[in-house]
């Protein structure tokens, strides 16, 4: 079973001795995340091992690392994961797209928060965004870019419709 993010990011911080550990329930508060998590390293150099070593187990446990903000300065650093990634071509058999992208949100903030990062990534890329859906609710957004549609899903949505699944019939996963 995997385990869940929160713990295993405090798992990790634990055992690599971070300092002043404080978790931190932002869930109604923020539109970005359910928790934040502080903590001090003794050094820029002990502060990119603990990140080093919470992206290594996360990836593990299946999650992705969308992003690491920082990490060269070790004076601060912000990591932001994604969970389960799926990444099909599609172009032999759509005409609406030739990738599609899955990936499920821990909630629907985190969800939101996984295509608002991919909207401004891909706008400084010159990306045109043709539309957003399901943003609101949070259960299942789609951003669609053209040669890729992204679905950010909710676990239990994603096991309920299985797209990935359906999209995936005589294809490879990458």
């Amino acid at each position: 079973m995997k385990m869940e993010i929160l713990d295993l990011t405090l798992n990790v911080l634990d055992d690599m001795k971070a300092l002043d550990i404080k978790s931190i329930n932002v869930s109604g508060h923020s539109s970005l995340t359910d928790h934040m998590i502080f903590t001090t390293g003794t050094s820029s150099r002990h502060a990119r091992s603990v990140i080093d070593k919470v992206s290594e187990k996360a990836k593990k446990e299946g999650y992705t690392i969308l992003g690491i903000e920082g990490y060269e300065s070790g004076q601060w650093i912000l990591i932001d994961l994604g969970v389960d990634i799926k990444s099909i071509d599609v172009s032999g058999h759509s005409s609406l797209t030739d990738h599609m992208i899955f990936t499920t949100g821990t909630s629907s903030r985190h969800a939101r928060s996984v295509i608002d990062k991919v909207s401004e990534k891909a706008k400084k890329e010159g990306y045109t965004i043709l539309g957003i859906e399901g943003y609101e609710s949070g259960q299942w957004i789609l951003i669609d870019l053209g040669v890729i549609i992204l679905h950010v899903m909710l676990d239990e949505v994603r096991l309920f419709y299985k797209l990935d699944d359906l999209w995936s019939v005589g294809n490879s996963f990458k």
